[in-house]
């Protein structure tokens, strides 16, 4: 499985506990942790799942930043996405920096103040699974201003987006290259609390989304939504892990038989 360039493949995870987060999903997903060494003398880890790389996990930069999923877009060059970057307006966090031999990376926020990451893949490819259990299966944008967000995906990675009417005039947009659409977008109405920013969302894929929601909460995350049936998309949680960091359970809505 290759995920195509220029769209979402890899995701990681900054906590505040390592330790309990990396007990946390390896019970949560069946996944497997390796350790390696970082020069600063911390440790990253890479999580796979059937010998397949799916995430990572490391430490928050600073005391005092919370626990947080962070997303990256699987790029040719992070030096020449980090320039398109900002020529289309965005910012630029981290610039593009060699991670061992693993890959380059920067740090970026697009028009909107939604913060992201570029992945240049060496040796470390990204993730190697998509949409199976326990693997990532959607990113998803929640933005106050649409508008200046979504013509910056458009400019930087050369994504198309289209518009659907979910109902009660909330619409949802999808994003990517051509027909493969792996993120989605919307505006962040008024029962988003004002203090949370734009930002991105990680979904990840369960087989059943009440056993997984079950297990989540007896390993100590908290439910924060329930159940959220969205028709042609699936059943999702939202959750937040032990140490404090959001993100998404998704069982998939069964494809249309061909």
């Amino acid at each position: 499985m290759t995920i195509p360039r220029d769209t979402f493949g890899w995701v990681d995870l900054a906590s505040t506990d390592q330790e309990a987060a990396k007990k946390f999903y390896s019970e949560l997903f069946e996944w497997e942790a390796q350790d390696g060494p970082l020069p600063d003398g911390g440790y990253y880890t890479n999580f796979t799942k059937d010998g397949k790389a799916v995430a990572g996990l490391g430490a928050t930069m600073a005391e005092g930043m919370p626990s947080m999923w962070s997303s990256y877009v699987l790029v040719d060059s992070a030096d020449e996405k980090t320039k398109a970057a900002k020529e289309a307006g965005g910012q630029v966090f981290m610039e593009p920096m060699d991670v061992m031999e693993f890959g380059r990376m920067a740090f970026l926020a697009d028009p909107s103040g939604a913060a992201f990451g570029l992945w240049e893949p060496k040796t470390h490819k990204g993730a190697e699974m998509y949409g199976d259990h326990g693997s990532l299966a959607w990113n998803e944008l929640a933005t106050r201003d649409l508008d200046a967000a979504r013509p910056f995906y458009e400019k930087v990675f050369g994504w198309e987006w289209e518009s659907m009417d979910m109902g009660e005039g909330n619409m949802y947009h999808l994003g990517g290259i051509g027909q493969d659409k792996r993120a989605g977008g919307l505006d962040m109405g008024e029962m988003w609390p004002a203090e949370v920013p734009a930002h991105w969302d990680v979904y990840f894929a369960v087989d059943e989304h009440e056993a997984a929601a079950k297990k989540a909460v007896e390993l100590g995350a908290t439910d924060m939504s329930g159940v959220i049936d969205v028709p042609m998309a699936g059943i999702m949680h939202y959750l937040q892990d032990p140490t404090g960091a959001f993100f998404y359970i998704l069982q998939p809505a069964p494809r249309p038989e061909e």
